[in-house]
């Protein structure tokens, strides 16, 4: 059912990979699915994003989902419901290969 991301769908990485270039970074492609999200999916993730708190930093504001950044490694912490709808979403289309952080 679409409404709650369990739909199926493959997605073709090969049409959506993005080729970047960001200096001193390993990172060398992204991906862009155009309307992976619906309408509905975009404007509540939007909304609880929006509602919760920010963290200022030099230059720009963060929020930590999933996990505390330590000295030690990162310190897991469950994703919050709003986010499960979209990691399973994402493993259902296989992006993930299991959900992260339950």
């Amino acid at each position: 059912d679409k409404a709650d991301g369990n739909e199926s769908a493959t997605l073709d990485f090969d049409k959506a990979r993005l080729k970047i270039e960001l200096k001193g970074s390993q990172v060398n492609h992204a991906f862009y699915f155009r309307n992976f999200l619906t309408k509905a999916e975009s404007n509540d993730l939007v909304h609880e994003i929006s509602k919760q708190a920010w963290t200022q930093l030099t230059n720009r504001k963060l929020q930590n989902w999933g996990g505390v950044p330590h000295q030690s490694g990162t310190i897991l912490e469950p994703l919050p419901d709003f986010l499960k709808k979209v990691s399973t979403k994402l493993k259902n289309s296989g992006v993930f290969s299991e959900l992260p952080n339950l």
